[in-house]
């Protein structure tokens, strides 16, 4: 498949953390890249409950045809969502149809169209799971006189896993092709595209692709996450207990050692990238190789602004609760 003149393939680079780790700023860095872009938005389509690893799940390995089809279904409830541009009423939204300069939601559908076998008008108990009580009420009331309205489209889809892969990479490249010709790119920067502790599945999902993982210091994103009452920091915001903190940072790393690949995955820090500049960039230069060049320095990343975010801990007033981080993850807390 030509993308466009001169352009093959597409090449992906995918930067993720564990949240609030800073991996934005290694978008940013990747976007001074030769042949780099990003769309500016998180791409939440692959790990996403209702994205494309749920359905490979349902389709691939949990089948069962009412299953698939309510999994078919909620994947294109999620494409909905994210082709459609957002407001004050429209609910969640992630405007994809703009961003990626095609039609998002109709190249999802066509997808779906290639991997399934067969389309038709049913009914299912499962419908009337998600009907409202009114609804299910007027339902019945219409079946005591014959008239049965709770069909809908139903699918059958039993793809082998090749045809599985071979599509969704079809799909992803034709998700991006627009994008790619509009800047004259042929690599796609991702943010938070891949699931941090299921990489090597979801990378069999490009025909292309290297991911970067970002780590912070624990110490700055427990402090972080209260200040901005993320994530678990809600729950720490009104609870002064550090332990939860500790066993969910242990948690989220817990399989670490079983995705490292040296040639397409590269392990960072975010101080690395502030307090070691050059070398880092020479670090990530070389992840990517030879043909890409950084010749847009500081347009997008300025270390010496995002310096302020580091060292949060030292401010904070609970400075027990830090020493038990520090206790718990002596090798994680940087030296500096």
């Amino acid at each position: 498949m030509k993308i466009y003149e001169g352009v093959d393939i597409l090449n992906f680079v995918s930067v993720c953390g564990y949240g609030w780790t800073g991996s934005s700023a290694y978008v940013s860095i990747l976007k001074e890249f030769t042949r780099c872009d990003s769309i500016g938005k998180e791409f939440r389509l692959i790990k996403d409950p209702f994205g494309l690893i749920d359905l490979q799940n349902s389709l691939m390995h949990n089948w069962e045809f009412i299953r698939h089809d309510v999994s078919i279904s909620d994947f294109l409830w999620f494409c909905k969502i994210l082709s459609r541009k957002g407001s004050l009423v429209s609910g969640p939204a992630s405007n994809y149809n703009e961003l990626l300069s095609s039609d998002f939601y109709k190249i999802s559908c066509d997808y779906i169209e290639s991997i399934t076998d067969l389309t038709y008008v049913g009914d299912s108990s499962v419908h009337r799971y998600r009907s409202s009580n009114t609804g299910l009420f007027f339902n019945k009331l219409k079946s005591k006189f014959g008239i049965y309205n709770n069909t809908g489209i139903m699918r059958i889809s039993k793809p082998t896993n090749d045809k599985f892969i071979y599509e969704t990479k079809l799909y992803i490249e034709n998700i991006f092709n627009n994008f790619c010709k509009k800047n004259e790119i042929d690599t796609v920067v991702l943010d938070q595209a891949i699931p941090v502790l299921n990489i090597n599945n979801a990378m069999k999902l490009f025909d292309s692709m290297k991911v970067i993982i970002v780590d912070r210091d624990p110490r700055d994103i427990y402090v972080n996450l209260i200040k901005r009452r993320k994530l678990i920091g809600y729950e720490l915001s009104n609870n002064t207990s550090v332990n939860k903190y500790i066993k969910w940072h242990k948690l989220l790393r817990s399989h670490q050692e079983d995705i490292y690949d040296k040639k397409n995955i590269l392990r960072i820090n975010f101080e690395d990238i502030v307090l070691d500049y050059k070398p880092t960039l020479k670090k990530i230069n070389l992840f990517l190789g030879d043909r890409y060049t950084h010749d847009k320095s500081m347009e997008f990343f300025d270390p010496l602004k995002a310096i302020k975010s580091i060292g949060l801990w030292k401010k904070y007033e609970d400075q027990n609760s830090i020493k038990e981080i520090q206790e718990y993850f002596p090798q994680q807390c940087i030296k500096y």
